[in-house]
């Protein structure tokens, strides 16, 4: 019998939870299928036992402190799950893309196809086995609706999530490229940790949309609120307007011209001087929270609130003082006096900084950018592929189309 063409590089790991314990589960994606792989430790160990080994690994790592191997063990067994089952796991792949090509709709994405599994050691050698009852994690992946009690700033458009095509998972799989009606979206969803500032930027963007309309010539840079999202009676996030960009703090004020420096800065300072004027906040003030767009105009992105270490004092966050304080450190970058306090706060080295963003971003689940497509809760590296709400951001690889909460 011919086996299957599977592509391993179709393989994204999502999430990792439990690392450092004696059970852990990592979610791995396959085009549009979700496989959830529960990982136990055994009392006994085999010959060719590799998940005795993975977790003496790991208990080591975590004992010692090592995060850095502790993300490679991690890596390792995920490698090893994919090169030792990919047949297994495909067996079960049900693609919800459309014959003609068309992408699956956020409905799709939201919810999509999953099998549970089990890995273990059956004859030497790593088997992934269906879960007979797996209601114990079926409702750990469902997504995350906003509060019932929560209620809009103004009447709002709601649009149901399957009347919008999902097309690219930007970070964590809570900041999406989407399109409705052929036009190109970004949708924001919650997690238990955000709620509180995807609702803030929800609030905040209808102020900004309702104060200047679309077709004032002069009003702040800033993504334009575009409605919420409905999914089986529940509110499930917000689209914005997606802006194609790259985040300032990418580009860095040191590689840019100094005409461009001060284009940026004399934008920025208006475009917080406008919202001041209107009683708004901008909140997590920083360089990973502007966005210089194709046409080379600086745009401020992220009104979920919060602050970030080196950046806004604790006690000023959400408050014009905070949004002040920040932005002089903008503008002494770009003038180039000062360089970016994200990469000089606690680490000596570029490793041990982006180490310290990590750590951040998972303590608090509100980040910004890296490079690729995983959340490893507990103890882990994260590799992103966009930017979250709110502050602590990490800044170190990226390479972004749209990043605004």
């Amino acid at each position: 019998m011919e086996l299957p063409a599977v592509d391993p590089d179709k393989f994204v790991m999502r999430e990792v939870s439990g690392l450092g314990s004696d059970r852990c589960q990592i979610v791995l994606m396959y085009d549009q299928h979700r496989f959830v792989l529960d990982v136990a430790k055994q009392d006994d160990k085999e010959d060719g036992d590799v998940l005795s080994d993975y977790f003496y690994r790991s208990e080591t790592a975590e004992s010692d402190g090592d995060e850095d191997l502790l993300d490679r063990c991690v890596e390792d067994l995920v490698d090893l799950v994919i090169s030792e089952c990919k047949y297994t796991l495909y067996s079960f792949v049900d693609s919800v893309k459309k014959p003609n090509g068309e992408h699956p709709s956020l409905e799709d994405h939201l919810y999509p196809k999953t099998s549970y599994l089990q890995l273990k050691i059956l004859d030497g050698q790593l088997k992934a086995v269906e879960m007979n009852d797996p209601s114990e994690f079926a409702g750990q992946y469902l997504p995350t609706p906003l509060s019932a009690e929560f209620t809009p700033q103004a009447m709002t458009s709601l649009t149901p999530s399957v009347d919008i095509a999902f097309i690219q998972n930007l970070y964590a799989n809570k900041v999406l490229k989407v399109s409705e009606d052929g036009k190109v979206r970004v949708f924001k969803s919650a997690n238990e940790a955000n709620e509180y500032q995807l609702e803030r930027e929800i609030l905040v963007l209808q102020q900004i949309s309702e104060k200047w309309k679309l077709d004032q010539p002069i009003q702040p840079r800033v993504p334009r609120f575009l409605g919420l999202v409905t999914s089986r009676g529940r509110i499930m996030g917000m689209l914005e307007e997606f802006i194609d960009g790259t985040e300032l703090a990418q580009i860095g004020a040191d590689k840019a011209s100094p005409a461009q420096c001060q284009k940026w800065k004399l934008q920025i300072e208006q475009s917080v001087s406008q919202l001041h004027e209107n009683g708004i906040v901008w909140g997590d003030v920083k360089m990973a929270n502007i966005m210089i767009d194709k046409a080379d105009d600086a745009w401020l992105i992220d009104f979920g609130g919060s602050w970030t270490d080196g950046w806004i004092d604790k006690d000023l966050k959400e408050t014009i003082e905070g949004d002040l304080q920040g932005l002089s450190k903008v503008v002494a970058i770009l003038n180039g006096d000062l360089t970016d306090p994200t990469y000089h706060r606690k680490a000596t080295t570029v490793e041990e900084d982006a180490k310290v963003q990590q750590n951040e971003a998972i303590n608090e689940f509100s980040c910004s950018t890296i490079e690729g497509d995983t959340i490893i809760q507990q103890s882990a590296v994260i590799h992103k592929s966009a930017y979250l709400v709110g502050g602590n951001g990490a800044e170190v690889e990226q390479n972004v189309e749209q990043i605004s909460e």
